[in-house]
């Protein structure tokens, strides 16, 4: 049997998640690992990052959805005959909600055999009750199942998911319990069951909403709280992400002091802390929060340099320089838009599908004009390509998140590209703008002009059309704006 492998041409990978990793719906977690370290070796994150932030994301969604579906667990630990959850938290209605709520309200009862046949096996009460609350919140009656979850939250019955179910259902009624917060719920389970699964990560994916919660006193207390390393390592990560954002950089040294007695036998773990510090510490004009970076560079660079398992994550810290540096260089040129420069600093620092509205307020005025649109990628890649790379790739993925599809070129568009060809300037700095019109005109990409002009002409510098990656860049914006 040949080794699950994916094309190069990222628009013909599936959407499904597990046809992306050659899996068949319902793998375990090791054949869910399996496949993602297979790909990301052959899509590594620093030579094909939009091809691996597509695995990522398939990994992701497959290890949660394998999560919601696992069997609902009772207390003596029989799955038997159990319904199964399925329910996305990321892409949730209140249908689906509901009937996940239901997931255990098995009909009939459990039974165990004996020698003398099948028989009925007594279960706790509050299972009962729990089936009760479920079935209210099908029939609609929001508050009273509510409630009843929320009187059986410390039975021995709850588990994970009872607590998720009273974090939706706050967060989709707020008014259920004013005053609340619907993240009460995740922290109270984690306190209870320990600091790791998914309820560690609906909470990491909170803080991203709410940045606020990050500086709780809750919060730091799940710092320390039982947990795995690497469970705590995604907590952190989202807490100094929010203290980035809102320049709270003394959170980093106190955390850092907090944490480094939970992770003396992690060292792997360890490093990723330190790593994470680094890639926050690095936006900050502190004096304390540089010193305390560099301090972290420091140990990074005596401990674990010869860490073959950390190389490319270390050599990550130099594209990180690179781009911080960028970034200061393009604020001093009084050119680009303020909100463009800090669109890209914190596309360092949060997933791309939390910036979407951003980029797309950023790209409104820039695709109102290509021709502008392209001078100012030029001017931009005049003083940092690593810039316009990174622009590029949240404007590639934009577009990634469309309908638009490209279709191959119609024998009048051919026709078309021959008569703009005859007219055209030679010079490839004209070329390059009237090209750009043209592909904004026909929906047809440079990518795809350069291929036909391969087969039409040898007259003009096509290597240097095909390498052009501020025209490419501001095609894609106006694509992705307009379709």
């Amino acid at each position: 049997m040949s080794e699950h492998t994916l094309p190069d041409d990222l628009s013909q990978w599936p959407d499904d998640p597990y046809q992306l990793l050659g899996l068949k719906p319902g793998a375990d977690e090791r054949a869910i690992k399996k496949a993602y370290t297979r790909l990301i070796r052959q899509f590594k994150p620093e030579q094909a990052p939009n091809h691996f932030r597509r695995i990522r994301d398939a990994y992701e969604q497959a290890k949660r959805w394998l999560q919601w579906n696992r069997p609902a667990s009772v207390e003596d630990g029989d799955t038997s005959g159990s319904p199964v959850v399925s329910f996305d938290p990321n892409n949730f209605d209140p249908g689906e909600l509901l009937a996940a709520l239901n997931s255990k309200a098995n009909n009939g009862h459990e039974t165990t055999a004996d020698a003398g046949g099948t028989h009925p096996r007594q279960q706790p009460v509050e299972v009962a009750q729990l089936r009760e609350a479920c079935q209210k919140a099908r029939n609609g009656e929001i508050a009273a199942a509510y409630e009843a979850l929320r009187a059986l939250i410390d039975s021995p019955v709850c588990d994970d998911e009872d607590y998720a179910r009273l974090y939706w259902l706050l967060r989709l009624w707020p008014q259920l319990e004013p005053g609340r917060s619907a993240c009460h719920w995740l922290v109270q389970g984690m306190m209870a069951r320990g600091l790791s699964g998914w309820l560690c990560e609906l909470y990491c994916e909170y803080l991203e909403l709410d940045p606020a919660e990050a500086f709780t006193e809750r919060c730091t207390r799940l710092l320390t709280h039982r947990g795995t390393p690497w469970s705590r390592l995604n907590l952190v990560r989202a807490r100094w992400t929010a203290a980035a954002l809102q320049n709270r950089w003394h959170y980093v040294g106190e955390d850092l002091d907090r944490l480094h007695g939970q992770y003396e036998d992690a060292y792997q773990a360890w490093a990723r802390v330190l790593l994470a510090a680094c890639e926050v510490l690095a936006w900050s004009s502190d004096p304390a929060a540089i010193a305390l970076g560099q301090r972290c560079r420091l140990e990074l660079e005596q401990h674990f340099s010869q860490d073959i398992e950390l190389h490319d994550e270390l050599d990550r810290l130099d594209l990180l320089d690179e781009m911080v540096s960028s970034c200061a260089r393009l604020q001093q040129a009084h050119v680009v838009p303020p909100d463009l420069i800090a669109l890209l600093r914190d596309s360092w620092l949060l997933p791309y599908h939390r910036l979407r509205y951003r980029l797309q307020s950023v790209l409104m005025p820039l695709v109102a004009s290509p021709p502008e649109a392209l001078w100012l990628l030029d001017f931009i890649h005049n003083i940092s390509p690593v810039a316009v790379i990174r622009l590029g790739d949240m404007i590639e993925w934009l577009l990634g998140q469309g309908d638009w599809e490209e279709q191959s070129p119609t024998a009048e568009q051919q026709e078309s590209l021959s008569r703009w060809l005859r007219s055209a300037s030679i010079r490839h700095s004209k070329l390059r703008v009237s090209l750009l019109t043209w592909c904004t005109v026909e929906a047809i990409s440079p990518r795809q002009v350069v291929e036909m002009l391969h087969t039409q002409t040898s007259s003009i510098a096509l290597d240097d059309l095909a390498q052009d990656s501020p025209l490419h860049y501001a095609w894609m914006a106006y694509t992705a704006m307009w379709t």
